[in-house]
């Protein structure tokens, strides 16, 4: 906890322009807090982070002293910040507007947005960060450099931008499938100063964010459970639920998590008449992921359901019944009413719906015969180029465990496979022809 609350105070003091930040990470004698400062302004001479070559003897020798020894070298430290001050954080004259930035991105290639572009990431302004970032996850660029840069840039950021940024960053971040463990801890430090200015939509969706980047933070998450606990009506069914999800996809139970969806699972049962399902769907396939939930507030959440499914929207209605399997539940009373329902919805569900729910029943063992001869006879056929390679690949192994066989399905799927990966050679090899 020390070594994080001392990297804070080291990217804080980069963050501000203090050129005492490295001495700082030194005398600490904590390499968190060094490597904060390395991460926050990779520019300052890594002699700062090292504690040894590079400094004045003096300086030195205060490094060396460690913590107890260092009201001894006050003119050390005097003396480095007259030789710092002039040259510290000159990047500060020449930053650039997010903007013109974010333009020059939108019109980049994926794999290589040019030199001059990370140049002028290095020396942005903060409050360029998010329209920096954005920009980027739209254009999805790829290029290793420039991602790096710009991890950053947001690092150092991070301190000056508002929760509503924050959160527009992390969420950039996520798209990108960029993983910085750097600016991991750099949010969750902001996070945890800050929680109380985060509203529940902006707690959920960075959460949300951070899980789908397969970021874990214990501290964050245990921070995260015990604000909403202690805070409940602030926090919407919906904004709990993105915050379990963030608790699956790490694998990550709480004790107080149980608490805090039961309040949640109480108000969503009260406003579950004004929605079409998407607070349901989404509560149930959080808690179908993360394995800690009670079996009670499931039990209701799953009857409300299936009281009047087909007033769900289709993709949810997948998503509850996707859930509902997941969570172990074979009971046909609960089970037909979801499934009957969304035999009228399949045209309307995604590719990624629909796999997932025909994946769902291949494990759970149970074949709905309409269900299943409406989608081989009709919707995928009718919908076939919506559907991956993956995605088809996916649905066959998951009808082969059902043990259910259309020939006529298999044999679309066999001529559209061939086909896609005919044309995908022809592609590839054109291009290799065009570069010769």
């Amino acid at each position: 906890m020390r070594s994080r609350a001392l990297a804070v105070v080291a990217r804080q003091l980069v963050a501000a322009g203090d050129p005492l930040a490295g001495v700082t990470a030194v005398l600490s004698g904590r390499p968190a807090a060094a490597a904060a400062l390395a991460v926050a302004h990779p520019s300052q001479p890594t002699a700062w982070c090292s504690g040894r070559a590079g400094l004045s003897t003096t300086a030195a020798a205060a490094a060396a002293a460690g913590p107890r020894q260092a009201g001894r070298h006050a003119a050390a430290i005097v003396h480095l910040r007259q030789l710092g001050a002039a040259a510290a954080f000159s990047s500060a004259a020449a930053s650039h507007t997010g903007h013109g930035i974010a333009q020059k991105i939108l019109s980049a290639t994926q794999d290589g947005v040019g030199p001059e572009v990370v140049e002028a990431v290095a020396a942005m302004d903060p409050a360029g960060v998010p329209s920096v970032a954005r920009a980027a996850a739209v254009t999805g660029i790829t290029d290793a450099s420039f991602l790096a840069t710009l991890a950053q840039a947001a690092v150092r950021a991070m301190p000056h931008l508002s929760p509503a940024d924050i959160c527009s960053v992390v969420e950039s971040f996520s798209d990108l499938d960029c993983y910085s463990v750097e600016f991991k801890d750099a949010t969750a430090d902001v996070v945890l100063q800050r929680l109380p200015d985060f509203s529940g939509d902006m707690l959920g969706h960075l959460l949300r964010a951070f899980g789908d980047s397969n970021y874990f933070d214990g501290e964050l998450l245990e921070g995260v459970v015990a604000h909403l606990a202690a805070n409940p009506a602030q926090y919407s069914a919906e904004n709990v639920a993105d915050v379990v999800y963030a608790f699956s996809r790490c694998g990550f139970c709480h004790p107080d998590l149980i608490t805090v969806v039961e309040v949640a699972a109480g108000t969503l049962l009260k406003e579950a008449a004004a929605d079409r399902g998407y607070a349901i769907a989404n509560v149930l396939d959080a808690y179908s992921r993360v394995g800690c939930s009670s079996p009670d507030v499931v039990d209701r959440l799953i009857t409300k359901a299936a009281e009047d499914p087909s007033s769900f929207d289709a993709n949810c209605l997948a998503k509850v019944t996707t859930a509902v399997i997941k969570l172990g539940y074979s009971n046909e009373d609960l089970l037909l009413p979801l499934l009957d329902a969304a035999v009228g919805k399949l045209p309307e569900l995604s590719p990624k719906a629909v796999v997932e729910l025909v994946g769902a029943l291949g494990d759970l063992g149970y074949k709905h015969r309409l269900l299943l001869d409406t989608l081989t006879d009709s919707v995928v056929p009718t919908r076939l180029a919506e559907f991956s390679l993956d995605h088809l690949s996916d649905l066959v192994d998951s009808l082969n465990q059902l043990g259910y066989y259309n020939k006529g399905f298999m044999a679309l799927l066999q001529q559209a496979t061939e086909q896609r990966q005919a044309g995908s050679a022809t592609r590839h090899s054109s291009r290799g022809g065009s570069q010769r």
